[in-house]
């Protein structure tokens, strides 16, 4: 009798400890578990430790491999690790995975512009612009063909392109601060720099160039040359 009973009450409890497993995160699906690693992965990026985000968003690839946007944080975050060719090949994946993600496509023209490769940027760029034709009302769109003439040398070209962003933040303003001062437009450079100081009045030129994931010393030392020469301060 107290076997019986005792079994009958093991047939109510078991589900009962499922369940609570379950809604505690012990049991969780694969899409469950990807979500968490990628909710950890975005918090750790924020906080600059790209190691840590690393990690977590492979963990969310390893439980959702055919989730682009699992693959497509983790090329971020290999971009802020300065780690170039897992990043490049993450979103590679994430295209192979999604090929019609205007945002994911620009966003491989952004990286082919800190790998100092213009070229290739722009291709990845206009075909971005293929997928949606109004792409260009984006400011992100602006922001990245300004970076690709800018590392192009092509100054006039990236002053026209950064000026058409419809926000111009304060990272589009020091870039169209150093495009103007490297093509000796001082005094519109000098007033880009007096915009910069107002929407970022604790600017550094240092620190903006820390952030800037480029591969190359030349494009960093490059863009410190034009901010510095803007009268933007150190």
């Amino acid at each position: 009798m107290r076997l019986g009973l005792s079994l009958r009450r093991a047939g109510r409890i078991v589900p009962l400890v499922l369940l609570a497993l379950a809604s505690s995160g012990c049991v969780r699906s694969p899409e469950a578990k990807s979500a968490a690693s990628m909710e950890a992965g975005k918090k750790l990026l924020e906080q600059k430790d790209a190691a840590r985000a690393i990690l977590q968003f492979r963990n969310a690839v390893q439980a959702t491999p055919t989730n682009s946007e699992a693959n497509y944080q983790l090329s971020l975050a290999y971009l802020a690790a300065g780690d170039y060719p897992p990043a490049v090949a993450a979103l590679r994946r994430a295209l192979e995975l999604n090929p019609n993600n205007p945002d994911q496509v620009a966003r491989m023209a952004s990286l082919y512009v800190f790998l100092g490769k213009p070229d290739e940027a722009i291709g990845w760029l206009k075909q971005a612009k293929l997928l949606d034709p109004y792409f260009d009302a984006n400011p992100t769109y602006w922001d990245i063909l300004g970076g690709v003439h800018f590392v192009a040398r092509r100054y006039e070209d990236a002053i026209a392109a950064f000026s058409r962003s419809p926000t111009m933040s304060f990272w589009a303003q020091a870039y169209l601060a150093a495009c103007n001062a490297l093509d000796d437009r001082i005094e519109r450079a000098q007033e880009s720099a007096a915009e910069v100081l107002r929407l970022s009045p604790e600017f550094s030129l240092n620190r903006l160039a820390e952030k800037e994931p480029y591969k190359n010393s030349t494009e960093r030392d490059h863009l410190v040359r034009g901010l510095r020469k803007a009268g933007l301060p150190e």
